[in-house]
């Protein structure tokens, strides 16, 4: 399992800051955001390093990073996390089966986990095929940062019902006006 906790844009340097962020348009770190643990799913060194460094920016730091979508599984069943940024290509295991089997639930601690699909593919039928998976959000590379930063922000700080039938798990797809869903914090505490 290559996991890389250490990863920084350059050796030794440290992460950005919200203050010095990579963007003049992203706003000031959320201070809800210092205590979210994020999943960093990406095949793609290169792109695993500045999604780190953009969450480095709103200041999550708590950030577990790795390059095969197997072993984002094996993680997911000992720890819990308040959302999974993944890739949707990968070898192996691509993210649209990945959030199938978090969806299933077999082995996984947090079945409703929150999960971005970052793709530099946006051919309808990817994204489709992402939606009916469970993912929360799909998102197009290369990654604006204030984009990221409000698709974070909305999946954390509104989340949608979950729905489990038959022939789907994951968020609801339609807007109603129900009883709130569950925070993140509630969500961990069960």
């Amino acid at each position: 399992m290559q996991t890389e906790p250490d990863l920084q844009l350059a050796a030794n340097a440290p992460p950005p800051t919200a203050t010095a962020s990579l963007s003049p348009d992203l706003p000031v770190a959320d201070p809800d955001l210092e205590q979210t643990r994020v999943l960093v799913v990406d095949d793609n060194k290169f792109a695993r390093l500045l999604i780190r460094n953009l969450l480095h920016a709103v200041d999550i730091r708590d950030i577990v990073v790795t390059d095969s979508a197997v072993d984002a599984l094996q993680i997911l069943a000992r720890e819990t996390f308040d959302l999974a940024l993944i890739d949707f290509e990968m070898p192996i295991l691509d993210g649209a089966e990945f959030t199938r089997r978090v969806r299933s639930g077999d082995g996984i601690l947090d079945r409703e986990l929150p999960i971005i699909m970052i793709s530099s593919y946006t051919e309808e039928n990817r994204v489709v095929e992402a939606r009916d998976a469970g993912v929360h959000e799909y998102m197009a590379k290369p990654l604006p940062p204030t984009d990221l930063y409000s698709r974070i922000e909305a999946t954390l700080n509104n989340p949608r019902p979950f729905v489990r039938t038959d022939s789907y798990v994951g968020p609801e797809r339609r807007d109603f006006n129900k009883a709130a869903p569950k925070t993140n914090l509630e969500r961990r505490a069960q």
